[in-house]
């Protein structure tokens, strides 16, 4: 029908817009009513049982998927099936189910509404890069993002069954908003494992379990916990097989650095299981004491009265400050902080192997137990959990502190459970921050060359003086002696030594040309003690040719026979004694030279040792750093915790140095930020000489470096917390600078942040830092002018000029190094690590971890 005008009547236009607009929306309502209808109504169909193989179970899930007639998308780059993890009620276990299947079950309560507007496509059940796709219902993207290098800005809006909300990367960090409940940084790391291929079925199934452990649900009940912490270690064991298939390089590092992390924290989600079961009310409160603190501290004064040292045991263990603090048995505040002291006092301190065996026996270990239940209080454990993922977030000192205050708490304890919770603690957040490894071949190498030495022999043998000239050629050479427990070797000396002798007997003088051989080994063993020379034994062979001899009767004819012939006798008679005589008597003087020298070299080194590194970390609060010491027949190995009590050491893998490595150093964030921490600048104000002037004195540097004489009248006053910050990631290492005020006679600017990036510079056997990209300030109110002003003046600090030596200047001149070059420098996961080995055509190689138990 139609009007005059030509055009179509306007009624039957409409309904042909409503129709087609119905046919568009009709298929979309009927899939979201179908959605919500409960799973007991869905299409069950049973579940194959998992097999032991990461791969195979993934095999299993395709043959799953196929004989459910899902449908495979014709689309390239599949990374895989997506299945989840959801509860299965009537069998009251956890189950590997389709998508759909799942999303009731795994979704967040808080986010049902946006679930419910979520689309699920039945087509969309394979994970593809081309097009934003269904990911599963506790894993989903919107599209699948580039990595990206802060993960400050990788913020999770809602659950991981979200089609529009997991893996979301917010415009802007203001807009951030709450995410997962759960280690948020562990979401970070499979999210980016995610987008690998081959390992978005691992990182995806690995989510959605560690979700669902966090759900109320599961935290109620002890028997979903520990089913979903068994499949959590399955995950973990299948990473092993993920990282062969993957293959070596970036893909397997990637791999082993999630397992690492999920580790750490598996150990302490079963403990705090276990706590949660005996602790219903998740506080873990400190056992009452039923005996007097009294006793114990008198049956201690007992022991030690009138014996040799006992006043100093007396003063040490504060006996005195106890007794008075003891007032009944309930314990008082003051009770409580000086019980503190006397345990800090006790692990804090540097007690020899009979020290420590005191105290770990008798009324003393007594006393040490009753304290812990005294210094202890209350500690809540889902708080403790929340800061260590806050730390494993932030880095920061000061979520550290809080951390490491909550693992004394829990060590004091008298309870089993909150003791095996404080070592885990210890073990995976507090592990050695600094490795050291330095091989037979280049300690060889430094050995210092030792010329011929030419001396007078004024020797007496046998009763017969020895006299003439003789020179020792010394060789100098090292051999590693294997021991699990501290760092050994033996400095070998092998030497020769010619000699040109008179000697005179009776009538007769003789001519000798001598030749010996000599070997000496010293026994060198360092401990966290120092360095200890042990025992020295040697062995030598001597020669003795008899060049001439005359005698006082050789112009008598027939006598002069007579004689001669005598002398010949008795000297052939003798030899056999005066060559060993001669071999007791240069074995005795080597080994009294090379005493006399390893003696002076270690007290020395010794003396050294404690002026520039040991009196440094007793200042600087490092009194005792917690060692491992190892020596192999190739290698020293050391492996220290920087850290004392109130800060925590590295939790994160190490990067393994290649194996042809002559040296090698692995440095973690956490031991320059425990080291930058002691130098005390929070909240403090400093004119700049000053502030050279203090790291200066704190630092043990002779030599303060100049001023420019135009910052003499800038003043800086720190931030109250975490004023100085090194993060190590992404190949650069990030310096913050966190100022409440930086005031000259211009300018004054308060409350903003300095960043400050480093790149790594390697050429042969030289690695330094150099300045990389602009220094950033973060802060309100700067102005462009103000801008201006503070980069001028932190350019100079921070100068592109002076890049930072990682190598001593003096190791990267050796000409005895000259085939060496640096094979390894990376910076990344809070790691520096550094090696040098035999030159080579590229510096970047696969990075390696190292197993956990060797951090």
């Amino acid at each position: 029908m139609r009007h005059q005008g030509g055009g179509l009547n306007a009624p039957f236009l409409g309904l042909l817009v409503c129709l087609f607009v119905l046919s568009l929306l009709a298929p979309r309502s009927w899939e979201r009513v179908a959605r919500r209808q409960p799973v007991e109504k869905a299409a069950a169909a049973p579940v194959r049982p998992a097999p032991e193989s990461y791969a195979s179970r993934q095999q299993a899930i395709r043959v799953f998927s196929a004989q459910r007639g899902e449908p495979t998308l014709a689309r390239p780059r599949v990374h895989g099936p997506q299945l989840s993890c959801a509860w299965n009620a009537e069998r009251d276990t956890l189950e590997l189910v389709p998508a759909q299947q799942a999303v009731t079950e795994l979704r967040n309560p808080r986010l049902a509404a946006q679930i419910d507007a979520a689309e699920l496509a039945p087509s969309d059940a394979l994970v593809v890069d081309e097009t934003p796709v269904e990911l599963g219902p506790s894993l989903s993207v919107a599209s699948r993002p580039s990595p990206v290098a802060d993960e400050d800005h990788l913020r999770f809006d809602g659950s991981f069954g979200e089609l529009e909300a997991a893996w979301e990367l917010p415009a802007t960090t203001a807009k951030r908003r709450a995410g997962l409940a759960g280690p948020e940084s562990l979401y970070v790391q499979l999210w980016r494992l995610s987008a690998r291929p081959g390992c978005d079925f691992w990182s995806l199934r690995t989510a959605a379990l560690v979700r669902m452990l966090h759900e109320p649900a599961t935290l109620s009940s002890f028997a979903r916990q520990q089913t979903v912490l068994e499949q959590l270690a399955v995950a973990s064991r299948d990473a092993d097989e993920l990282a062969r298939l993957v293959g070596e390089g970036t893909g397997a590092t990637e791999v082993r650095r999630a397992q690492h992390a999920l580790d750490r924290r598996l150990k302490l989600w079963q403990s705090a299981a276990t706590v949660r079961r005996t602790t219903p009310s998740l506080v873990i409160m400190p056992r009452l004491q039923n005996d007097r603190l009294g006793r114990r501290v008198s049956e201690v004064a007992a022991l030690t009265h009138g014996a040799l040292h006992g006043a100093e045991w007396r003063e040490f263990l504060l006996l005195d400050s106890l007794a008075v603090a003891e007032s009944g048995v309930t314990e008082t505040a003051d009770e409580r902080e000086v019980a503190r002291r006397i345990l800090q006092r006790l692990t804090e301190s540097r007690l020899t192997r009979s020290q420590r065996s005191f105290v770990s026996q008798g009324p003393v270990a007594a006393l040490t137990e009753s304290l812990r239940g005294r210094a202890a209080e209350p500690v809540d454990l889902e708080r403790t959990l929340a800061r260590l993922e806050q730390y494993e977030r932030s880095g920061l000192s000061q979520d550290a502190q809080l951390v490491a205050a909550d693992r004394r708490q829990l060590e004091w304890m008298n309870t089993d459970e909150a003791r095996q919770l404080a070592d885990l603690i210890d073990t995976h957040y507090r592990n050695c921050n600094l490795r050291v490894a330095v091989a037979r071949e280049l300690i060889e190498r430094l050995l210092p060359a030792r010329d011929p030495q030419h001396e007078a022999v004024r020797e007496t043998i046998l009763g017969v003086p020895v006299r003439g000239q003789g020179t020792t050629t010394t060789n100098l050479s090292v051999r590693l002696v294997p021991d699990d427990a501290r760092l050994r070797m033996a400095i070998e000396a092998a030497g020769l030594i010619d000699s040109r002798t008179t000697s005179r007997s009776g009538p007769a003088r003789f001519w000798n040309d001598g030749h010996g051989q000599y070997f000496v080994r010293a026994l060198l063993n360092i401990t966290p003690e120092g360095i200890q020379l042990g025992d020295i034994d040697g062995h030598a062979t001597v020669a003795s040719r008899l060049r001439n001899f005359e005698t006082d009767y050789d112009g008598i004819p027939l006598v002069g026979s007579l004689v001669r012939g005598v002398v010949e006798r008795e000297y052939s008679e003798r030899r056999g004694a005066a060559r060993r005589e001669s071999e007791r008597k240069v074995t005795h003087r080597v080994e009294q030279r090379i005493a006399a020298e390893a003696g002076k070299m270690v007290a020395n080194a010794n003396r050294q040792l404690d002026e520039r590194v040991g009196s440094l970390l007793r200042e600087l609060g490092f009194d005792t750093p917690a060692s491992v010491l190892q020596t192999t027949d190739q290698r020293l190995i050391a492996r220290l915790r920087l850290a004392t009590e109130e800060q925590l050491g590295a939790h994160t893998p190490r990067p393994r140095a290649p194996s042809d490595s002559v040296l090698s150093l692995q440095v973690h964030e956490s031991a320059l930020n425990n080291l930058v921490e002691q130098l005390d600048l929070d909240g403090r104000q400093f004119s700049v000489p000053d502030l050279h002037q203090w790291l200066a004195t704190k630092l043990h540097l002779k030599n303060s470096p100049a001023v420019d004489p135009s910052r003499e009248e800038v003043f800086v006053t720190f931030a109250e917390n975490d004023a100085v910050r090194v993060r190590c990631r992404e190949d650069r290492i990030e310096v913050t600078l966190s100022l409440a005020d930086v005031e000259n006679p211009e300018n004054h600017w308060r409350n903003f942040q300095v960043k400050v990036f480093y790149r790594p510079q390697v050429e042969g056997l030289s690695a330094q830092l150099v300045r990389d990209g602009t220094i950033q300030l973060i802060g309100q109110r700067l102005g462009a002018k103000g801008q201006v002003g503070l980069r001028g003046v932190f350019s100079r600090i921070f100068s592109r000029e002076k890049p930072l030596l990682l190598l001593p200047e003096q190791l990267v001149t050796d000409q005895r190094l000259e085939n060496l070059a640096v094979t390894q420098m990376v910076i990344d996961d809070g790691w520096i690590g550094l090696a040098v080995g035999p030159q080579r055509s590229s510096v970047t190689l696969p990075v390696a971890l190292a197993p956990q138990h060797q951090q």
